[in-house]
């Protein structure tokens, strides 16, 4: 038996996440590559419940809504890219 086995791992996850705080506080170029890899998981998240409710539940809803979604979340993360290289300059 290891020492996280009787709840779920919750101990490896918190010893994760304070040693990726930790360097990320005194490394930059490190936070924003977190930034970024967050910024990625919350659109492929989001871009995956909508395909995921419009294709399985509603299939009469029209495939550009869905089109429409994915540009809107491109302008998003390059809305994001652009501030980001604004503020590094």
């Amino acid at each position: 038996m290891t020492l996280d086995s009787k709840n779920g791992g919750s101990m490896t996850k918190r010893l994760f996440l304070t040693i990726l705080l930790f360097l990320c506080c005194f490394q930059p170029a490190l936070a924003q590559i977190v930034r970024h890899v967050a910024l990625f998981a919350v659109l492929a998240c989001t871009w995956w419940a909508l395909t995921s409710l419009l294709l399985h539940r509603w299939m009469n809803v029209p495939f550009a809504l869905v089109a429409c979604y994915m540009l809107f979340t491109i302008s998003v993360y390059r809305k994001a890219r652009k501030m980001e290289k604004g503020e590094n300059q």
